[in-house]
């Protein structure tokens, strides 16, 4: 059966599984990068370790906005699935004509 914007239970259901599997990545790999940072910077202290600790910086911020971003993907596609879950059960028991 189509759902509302043409995509299944499975095709959200694959969509949360690959954000979260992204979003375990990127947590990964920011340990990395936060974990070295401090050492980094520490041995660096002239013109280019304040260009990496503005980087380092921008980073931080971007990071947060697109894990966020993700976070908000996740919810709002299992809204979407849950939405298409209720939905799809009361259309099919009003067209038997035993929904309310």
């Amino acid at each position: 059966m189509a759902l509302q914007y043409g995509m299944d239970d499975a095709q959200l259901a694959s969509i949360i599984t690959a954000t979260n599997d992204a979003l375990g990545r990127m947590n990964g790999v920011n340990q990395t990068v936060t974990s070295e940072a401090g050492y980094y910077i520490s041995v660096n202290n002239s013109d280019s370790g304040r260009i990496m600790q503005n980087n380092l910086n921008d980073w931080s911020s971007k990071f947060g906005k697109i894990t966020g971003d993700l976070d908000q993907l996740n919810f709002k596609v299992a809204k979407l699935r849950q939405n298409n879950t209720s939905t799809s059960g009361g259309a099919v028991e009003l067209a038997k004509g035993s929904g309310a």
